[in-house]
């Protein structure tokens, strides 16, 4: 008796054991797949293992809008439609917005007297996807951000200091970022184009297919 009672223990104590190998190995991979889903819009690039005829620049022109929103911000969110969340919004301006500001004017906030909450500005909030092909043939997916903001007139002394700090070309933003994230920023006519792309991906790629992308939007908002 005493034998079987050992043995009903232990079989149970193994059955209790599977269970939970069982249940921390779903969690794992679960949590693992939300962590990627949360950083996909900033940080995330997908390879596929199917080889494709694409040249490594084709995704000048291939490309796929994932995400858009317009909206302003004076101290809170006033989204253009309706339909769009203020808690997305908040969620663009507290990780986007505040980061590259607090970076970009970190040495002359103070003699702006520059508070970067105060900051109003208009955004059309873009998130992308490009296929590529890469070193080893193989197709992959590129995700980036593109931030494309203007300023209203009260704000002329920020776009004035904007313009003598950035100029004519490109400049990156040295964010400070717990993901893989690279920033750079340019001038658009009068708007400020900040993009964010993953630290692996081909800069020069992403530029010419947000060229393309800011010139067919262009065209389309000419024709409304």
């Amino acid at each position: 008796m005493k034998l079987r009672e050992i043995h009903r223990v232990i079989s149970n104590q193994t059955t209790k054991n599977t269970y939970l190998v069982k249940y921390f190995v779903s969690f794992f991979v679960l949590f693992n797949l939300l962590f990627v889903s949360s950083v996909t819009a900033k940080d995330t690039s997908l390879c596929h293992t199917t080889l494709q005829f694409l040249h490594k620049d084709s995704c000048k022109t291939d490309f796929k809008v994932l995400e858009f929103m317009e909206y302003a911000w004076n101290k809170k969110a006033y989204p253009k439609e309706t339909h769009t969340a203020i808690p997305q919004i908040e969620h663009i301006h507290r990780l986007y917005i505040i980061p590259f500001f607090e970076s970009l004017t970190q040495r002359d906030r103070k003699s702006l007297h520059l508070k970067i909450n105060n900051i109003k500005y208009n955004c059309q909030h873009t998130f992308l996807i490009a296929p590529y092909k890469n070193d080893n043939d193989s197709i992959c997916n590129t995700h980036f951000v593109i931030d494309k903001l203007d300023f209203p007139s009260d704000q002329q002394n920020l776009l004035n200091y904007l313009k003598r700090k950035i100029g004519n070309e490109p400049i990156n933003v040295d964010v400070v970022s717990e993901s893989p994230t690279l920033c750079f920023t340019f001038w658009r006519k009068n708007a400020l184009i900040i993009v964010w792309y993953n630290i692996f991906d081909d800069k020069e790629m992403i530029q010419k297919t947000i060229d393309t992308y800011l010139e067919q939007k262009s065209e389309k908002e000419k024709r409304l």
